[in-house]
């Protein structure tokens, strides 16, 4: 009976059919199965990423190691000069400079000692500025200012002592240096006495015979009027150029859900599901073609039809096999009741469904001829106008 009232209802109001809304169901990934495909809709989806980027930084290639890395994303590296050859890579370009260099009277920064037999050992080096001041110096060799003369060390390739502040030449008049050696053999020896720039280059310097010391703690005072100057240096320096590649690692963000598109983010192409849903509405409108109607105003001008629909069974809900026909039996003698309910068409409903779709689809008629009349009349005032 609720079918026949819509059908009642579209034959009533179809020229005046406007806006018909759809409703669906939820989306998934299991095809709606007993469906006509007209009433499924499919859409693909996937999986989005997108790639953080952490731990930058440029490096040579030799030392790229497993990061990734941008082959057209490069920087270049100028190193400062260096006294010593660097380690050489495929893509480094050294340059070897000899560069001259003038010290003066004002550029002694340290004092050597060096006694290339190591027969002499040293046990202390005393500066006094004026007989009285003690001039302050640092070195590796804590024996070489502790006061302890007797602990004597083998000088070696030299011992080196720095000033806590550059010296001139000129002030050597006033300074007393007190050197206590201890010698192991008889013979005379060398021992270099050496003021040295910061660089370690000899600028002054002076060789002094050292003999078997007669005392048990021998000094050695050098005299300025015995230096001599070795101002001019030759310095091989080094410099290089590194091509740096930009380098990094990824960290790679997915969405937790499938989507059809995520601003910002990368589609996975290999993680591609397709999800369904169907309409839900209990009819729907289609034209002389099969399309679904859902225009303003379209069946106005063509021709519609109502399709009743029948939902899909779920897999919750499986589609129950259809039960095997009972075996015929014996037709039962009509009894009073019955005959009375098909003589009388009160208590049959068919035939009420009948009558009222009957009277439903005179109105119809009845309303399309006045209809075309009252457009004809129109046109013919369109005409003698």
């Amino acid at each position: 009976m609720k079918k026949l009232f819509l059908l009642i209802m579209f034959f009533s109001s179809i020229s005046f059919v406007s806006a018909f809304e759809l409703s669906y169901s939820d989306w998934s990934e299991v095809y709606p199965e007993g469906l006509d495909e007209i009433l499924i809709q499919s859409e693909d989806r996937y999986l989005w990423y997108k790639d953080n980027i952490y731990d930058v930084e440029y490096l040579i290639k030799e030392k790229i190691g497993d990061k990734l890395y941008n082959p057209n994303d490069m920087e270049y590296y100028e190193s400062e000069e260096l006294d010593y050859m660097p380690e050489e890579y495929s893509e480094r370009q050294i340059n070897r400079i000899v560069k001259q260099i003038i010290y003066t009277k004002s550029d002694i920064a340290g004092i050597s000692l060096i006694n290339e037999e190591g027969n002499i050992s040293i046990s202390e080096v005393t500066l006094l500025r004026n007989d009285r001041e003690l001039i302050p110096f640092h070195t590796e060799f804590d024996f070489l200012n502790n006061g302890v003369l007797n602990d004597y060390h083998s000088i070696g390739s030299g011992l080196y002592l720095y000033f806590d502040n550059k010296l001139d030449l000129d002030e050597l008049d006033h300074i007393y240096i007190s050197v206590y050696y201890n010698k192991n053999t008889d013979e005379q020896e060398n021992i270099s006495f050496n003021f040295i720039s910061d660089a370690n280059h000899i600028i002054y310097y002076a060789n002094y015979g050292v003999f078997l010391c007669q005392t048990q703690n021998c000094t050695l005072n050098p005299n300025k009027d015995i230096l001599r100057d070795s101002l001019y240096h030759s310095e091989i320096v080094y410099t290089y150029t590194d091509i740096l590649y930009k380098t990094y690692r990824l960290d790679r963000e997915y969405t937790s859900e499938y989507l059809v598109s995520k601003e910002g983010y990368e589609k996975d192409v290999n993680s591609k599901k397709t999800f369904y849903r169907y309409i839900t509405n209990e009819y729907i409108i289609v034209d002389s073609a099969g399309n679904i109607v859902t225009d303003d105003h379209y069946c106005d001008k063509s021709f519609c039809k109502l399709i009743f629909l029948d939902q899909p069974a779920t897999p919750e809900d499986p589609i129950p096999e259809p039960e095997p026909e009972p075996e015929p039996s014996p037709e039962p003698e009509m009894e009073e009741p019955l005959i009375e309910s098909i003589i009388n068409p009160k208590t049959y409903d068919g035939i009420n469904d009948f009558i009222i779709l009957f009277i439903v689809s005179g109105i119809t008629l009845v309303y399309f001829i006045v209809e075309k009349r009252r457009m004809i009349k129109k046109s013919k005032n369109v005409e003698s106008i």
